[in-house]
């Protein structure tokens, strides 16, 4: 369990990286309601405090559940489909057997690798981007097209992620 609390408290502070911009870019709700009036002051400033606190409220949720089913309070949830397949046996059965919260289990190994391999991404895109990087898309004086990194192979890298 405690191997798992950790993860998941590492993923709560990678969401945490990739949700602040870069320090080039760091503006002032006053700044971001001059150029996109209040709907973009809730939507990207607001938006950004909003998803941090719901990503720490999940993860603390999540970490009470899985306390709940170790201690007894709270009863492991069995599997939704017993659907027989056949080459494909072995991952349907790993992903979908019922497992405590707490056990490490094939679908949560590949959803942390994801996980860590788009917040490098991200993080990639700040770095290549520097002071061109922006959450929302808008041209800047001396734009330059970039087209090393991750620009070099994918169009929108960072928004991608998300997607």
């Amino acid at each position: 369990m405690i191997t798992k609390v950790v993860m998941i408290l590492f993923q709560t502070y990678l969401f945490y990286l990739i949700t602040i911009p870069p320090e080039s870019i760091k503006s002032k709700p006053s700044q971001i309601y001059k150029v996109e009036g209040i709907s973009g002051l809730l939507l990207i400033h607001l938006g950004r405090h909003i998803a941090r606190l719901a990503n720490i409220c999940l993860s603390l949720f999540y970490i009470f559940l899985m306390y709940q089913q170790e201690i007894g309070n709270l009863p492991i949830l069995t599997s939704f489909s017993s659907r027989e397949t056949s080459y494909l046996n072995f991952f349907y059965e790993e992903l979908f057997k019922p497992h405590k919260l707490s056990e490490w289990n094939l679908k949560y190994i590949i959803l942390c690798f994801m996980l860590i391999l788009g917040v490098m991404l991200r993080l990639w895109c700040f770095k290549v981007m520097k002071e061109f990087f922006t959450f929302n898309i808008e041209i800047k004086k001396d734009h330059k097209l970039v087209t090393t990194g991750p620009y070099r192979l994918l169009i929108h890298p960072s928004v991608k992620i998300y997607v």
